[in-house]
């Protein structure tokens, strides 16, 4: 029995429907039919075959849930308009997709799931979006066959044997004709019949040539695409697959359905879709598969039935919307602190705070927090009856970690989560902690509750004060204020398009290591130094993230060899330096950066800070200053502003800081 036989009562009830978009390109909807059809007893659905994006826009605006067949163009240009905010946005992704730009391209922040139909293609996306985990919510839903449609017809060994798909590169072709080769050589009985088009005409060529040359002319039969395919299986022994990588196989699952027995190249990852004794690697292998006396019709349908039947397909599909209905409830909390606090940008702060947060879902998930007490913490006042939590842990094992962005509502008495925190099965113990600190009593100043509970770090701050107060921005405390928190992930925002994965990048001074731990997202080499020996130890502590390298150094004598790196970031140092410390620092610069590398650097704006004092700096600098200092070391200069929380073009008088990307 089909799914949607499960839905008739359902669709018999007089709630009102949710609307439901599937957007696809021409060609391309075929993995849709079972989908729409069970699901149109539930939802009012749309197919839309897309032609130009205009029709993208009036499907969103009509939907409530949007789907996006594909992880193309469609997706990229879906996921980055206004309405993507206010829509839910699936994604799925098939296969092909992974080793294309797209993927790099679609805004993640504005889908709420990515389908996956097998758990490796994970493992492939991240080849080149590594944080991809933290960047969207993943599920993976297999693919489904209708088992009513292809019915089980018990049957045994014989000679003939089928392929069923495109014929390209991909699929190896050459391969079918070598195991085909070899089974005439041993019975001249054997055939292989081909379902399916070629896509390029030079395989086209090669094929025929093949076919000539091995003198198969008889024992290949081309018989092209199949409206019925299930009739076309009815006196068939062998399903044969040669592919070097696939997500699946509909051809494949569609004939074990029938009871034909498999043959299924090894490629990559197969036994992840397959099981083992389907499998081989050499034509050898093949043959004896094929030429063997075990045949078991019922086994393999057994299989499909219960790995990738439509049923079980269509249960994990209503699982994810079910699920997403719920999400929407959360998505109203948001709302309404959103509206209630008349302030425009609140989702964009939310956005650039979780984008700030270094860790995955694995990290929260690993964490023992059961052993785990608050060392320090802080609630800050943003809006009327909203607050922002955040706070830092040390555990039995004396491991660290920080949580960031945490907002409590006190009149509807709701946490919002960052989703990497959301979906980590610990995040009971995070919201108990953040009511640990609201059931806490402390003195708000200026709107921020500072908490300290490890005695010798209170010491300290008693003792430096001032230090703190003006230079120590340690995360998740008081002395991290929500507006600086912002500032600075512009700076490194703007520095990490700059980077790639290949990019072998230097910051000094890394202070307490979160601006190294955002841009070790975009890097897979980072080398992070500070003069303080205590910063770096608080920054493995609470970051050990394995593709950064942290020590101590000093900036004006690098322990780094010449041209070494593509990208070296220095912020905020330059006000720090002693005059006659400034030519080293520069000239280290220039040591260590490659040629084309970039050197950024950024430092406050004199300029606007008439009234301001900040003991620790030695001197701050003019644009005028600022420049004429850096042209004596780089001749290729770009300025940019800080000016209202954004980094923009050129030199703005009003900007709160300057900075330069110099390349070498």
């Amino acid at each position: 029995m089909l799914k949607n036989e499960k839905y008739k009562n359902e669709s018999m009830r007089l709630e009102p429907r949710k609307k439901l978009v599937f957007f696809v390109k021409q060609g391309l909807d075929n993995f849709l039919t079972d989908i729409i059809r069970n699901l149109s007893l539930k939802y009012d659905t749309k197919k839309i075959i897309v032609r130009n994006y205009k029709e993208i826009d009036e499907g969103m605006r009509w939907a409530d849930i949007c789907w996006f067949e594909w992880c193309d163009d469609l997706i990229v240009y879906g996921s980055k308009q206004k309405l993507a905010k206010e829509k839910i946005i699936l994604c799925r992704l098939h296969r092909y997709e992974c080793f294309t730009k797209y993927p790099r391209e679609v805004f993640w922040d504005n889908v709420d799931k990515l389908i996956l139909v097998t758990d490796h293609l994970k493992k492939l996306l991240s080849l080149q979006i590594y944080d991809i985990e933290k960047k969207v919510n993943i599920i993976t839903i297999k693919n489904g066959v209708d088992m009513d449609k292809y019915k089980l017809l018990e049957r045994k060994t014989g000679f003939n044997v089928a392929y069923v798909g495109y014929i390209n590169d991909r699929k190896n072709p050459i391969l079918l004709l070598q195991i085909i080769k070899k089974l005439v050589e041993k019975d001249q009985r054997f055939k292989l019949y081909v379902a399916g088009s070629f896509q390029s005409l030079l395989i086209k060529i090669y094929w025929n040539y093949e076919i000539k040359k091995m003198n198969l002319e008889n024992n290949v039969v081309f018989e092209g695409w199949q409206k019925d395919i299930s009739n076309w299986l009815e006196d068939k022994n062998y399903i044969l697959s040669s592919s070097i990588h696939e997500s699946f196989g509909y051809g494949i699952a569609e004939a074990m359905a029938r009871g034909i027995k498999p043959v299924i190249h090894d490629f990559i990852y197969s036994n992840e879709i397959w099981d083992d004794k389907y499998l081989f690697n050499t034509v050898d292998e093949a043959v004896s598969k094929i030429s063997e006396e075990e045949y078991n019709s019922k086994e393999y349908r057994k299989f499909i039935e219960d790995n990738y039947s439509v049923n079980l397909q269509m249960d994990s599909i209503e699982r994810l919307l079910e699920g997403i209905n719920k999400k929407q409830e959360k998505n109203k909390n948001i709302n309404r602190i959103a509206s209630e606090s008349n302030e425009k940008d609140f989702y964009n702060c939310i956005k650039k705070m979780n984008d700030f947060i270094p860790y995955f879902c694995k990290d929260y998930d690993n964490y023992n927090f059961q052993s785990a007490k608050i060392i320090f913490g802080k609630r800050e006042v943003i809006y009327s009856g909203m607050e922002l939590i955040e706070y830092a842990l040390k555990n039995d094992e004396n491991k660290q970690i920080i949580i960031n962005n945490i907002w409590y509502h006190k009149e509807i008495k709701s946490f919002v989560l960052p989703d990497v925190i959301d979906k980590s099965k610990n995040k009971s113990f995070i919201i108990g902690f953040a009511k640990e600190l609201l059931e806490t009593k402390t003195e708000f100043k200026n709107g921020i509750a500072g908490y300290v509970f490890e005695k010798k770090l209170q010491e300290d701050i008693n003792k430096n004060f001032l230090a703190y107060n003006w230079q120590r921005a340690i995360p998740a405390s008081k002395f991290m204020p929500l507006r600086g928190n912002l500032l600075i992930y512009e700076r490194y925002c703007f520095a990490s398009k700059f980077i790639n994965e290949n990019s072998k990048v230097l910051e000094a001074p890394c202070g307490f290591g979160y601006g190294a731990a955002y841009i070790a997202k975009f890097s897979n080499n980072v080398e992070a130094s500070d003069i303080v020996g205590d910063n770096i130890n608080f920054a493995k502590s609470v970051y050990p993230i394995s593709n950064i390298n942290w020590c101590t150094n000093d900036v004006t004598k690098l322990n780094y060899s010449e041209n070494e790196f593509d990208i070296y970031i220095s912020f905020e140092v330059f006000e720090h330096l002693s005059l006659d410390s400034i030519d080293n620092y520069l000239k280290e610069a220039v040591r260590v950066i490659k040629k084309g590398g970039k050197f950024i650097i950024s430092t406050p704006n004199k300029s606007m800070r008439v009234n301001v004092n900040n003991p620790f700096h030695i001197k701050e600098y003019t644009f005028i200053e600022f420049k004429n200092i850096l042209e004596k070391y780089f001749k290729d200069i770009e300025y940019y502003s800080i000016l209202n929380s954004m980094v923009i073009s050129g030199v703005n008088p009003s900007s709160y800081s300057l900075i330069a990307v110099c390349t070498k």
